[in-house]
């Protein structure tokens, strides 16, 4: 076939017109500052590399701590690299590179 999809059976018609009610949650959703939540927010990313020779998990609480200092309304976090150092062949150091959204004031 050369890379083309087969055939499949007909797609069924989707009215997207009819659309289901919001969860009750999403009524009356608050973030934990207390703000209501922004209804098209817009990040901006930033990264940074925590560090801890006690686990991963403590590398990436460092590293979000540290971003707080630096910037405001932190939302998410995503992990782009772990590495790590080595002493003595044993891990001395976990380095966890993190990129977190920042919400945008509106």
């Amino acid at each position: 076939m050369g890379g083309r999809c087969p055939a499949g059976p007909a797609r069924a018609s989707v009215s997207w017109r009819t659309r289901l009610p919001a969860p009750r949650w999403a009524k009356t959703a608050q973030l934990e500052s207390g703000e209501p939540p922004m209804s098209n927010p817009v990040y901006q990313k930033i990264e940074v590399t925590g560090t801890s020779t006690t686990s991963v998990e403590d590398a990436i609480q460092n590293a979000v701590a540290r971003a707080g200092k630096i910037a405001a309304r932190l939302r998410w976090f995503e992990v782009v690299e772990t590495r790590g150092r080595i002493d003595n062949n044993q891990v001395a150091e976990w380095q966890v590179t993190v990129r977190i959204g920042c919400a945008l004031d509106d």
